[in-house]
């Protein structure tokens, strides 16, 4: 049996995008493959215990990300396609020099900072019958990493960096540190119409008809949302982070569809869209959803 010697988080792009699969030849799970048949069972191979970047069927929030990015023995990067997220989560790795394994598929050039990094090339291709030498190779290389990283983070030793952030701690409240995420991105919203004036509500036009529809819809919300968390008996975090939610959508889409007037409904964890007349085309309806699958929030679509 291999000896376990610690975990190893996955740091990878989750959803497969349409235009993705059509790149990887039609498969619309390519990434969910790429980590079952090829990363997991490297990882274990190199006597780690795989930490998947998914819970419960679902991807993980922030919070539990920064933890297995700040805990875990090691980390294993896959820079394929150049998703944000993923360097995201290399810079938070490394900003506590931490040792990572670098990944990237055939198709993924590598990105001119990371140029001359020890970086594994995989096949995109993933044939679950015949890639034992391709897992046998990532889990060499990753065996490699740890021995040549010795508990460092190999950027460091490029760039010459000095100053190492400090690790997140579990002591502070969580309702503490949702409030103050949020009040700094309020902070940040205030800034922006003071640099702007009124034109935030205009979209750099002349157009009173879609300020007052996006204010009417605000007001509107707003009141929803203090009344449906008064009668559930939710906190005011909770209230105030559906609010700035909301206001985000209703943002959206009256710039998108004008003459829509947004509204929802809230309860069982699910922000529903209510669009009667089914005007909210499948393209919008889709960057809503992801909007709130980067804010934790569940976002569907009701007819009434």
């Amino acid at each position: 049996m291999t000896e376990n010697k610690g975990t190893c988080f996955i740091a990878m792009p989750i959803t497969t995008h349409k235009e993705e699969a059509a790149r990887y030849g039609g498969d619309t799970e390519h990434w969910n493959h790429v980590m079952e048949h090829l990363f997991v069972p490297a990882i274990e191979a190199a006597g780690y215990e795989a930490i998947r970047p998914v819970t419960s069927g679902s991807s993980m929030i922030h919070a539990e990300i920064v933890k297995h990015l700040s805990e875990s023995t090691m980390v294993l990067c896959d820079l394929s396609g150049h998703n944000p997220n993923v360097f995201f989560e290399l810079g938070v790795r490394t900003s506590l020099d931490l040792p990572v394994a670098l990944v990237k598929d055939n198709l993924t050039s590598i990105p001119f900072d990371l140029g001359g990094m020890n970086t594994h090339s995989y096949g995109s291709s993933i044939n679950v019958w015949s890639n034992e030498s391709d897992v046998d190779q990532l889990a060499t290389h990753i065996t490699r990493c740890v021995e040549t990283c010795n508990d460092k983070n190999p950027l460091w030793q490029r760039f010459g960096l000095s100053i190492k952030a400090e690790e997140p701690t579990a002591n502070g409240s969580p309702h503490d540190a949702k409030m103050d995420l949020l009040l700094d991105r309020m902070d940040h919203l205030d800034r922006r119409i003071a640099q702007r004036g009124d034109s935030v509500f205009y979209r750099d036009r002349d157009d009173e008809d879609l300020a007052a529809t996006r204010q009417q819809a605000w007001e509107t919300v707003a009141s929803e949302v203090s009344e449906m968390s008064h009668l559930r008996g939710r906190s005011r975090d909770d209230e105030i982070v559906e609010q700035v939610f909301i206001n985000d959508l209703t943002d959206y889409l009256v710039e998108r569809l004008p003459g829509f007037l947004p509204r929802f409904h809230i309860g069982d964890g699910v922000v529903q869209v209510l669009d009667p007349g089914n005007d909210i085309p499948p393209t919008i309806r889709t960057v809503l959803k992801n909007r709130g699958h980067r804010n934790g929030i569940r976002v569907g679509f009701a007819s009434v």
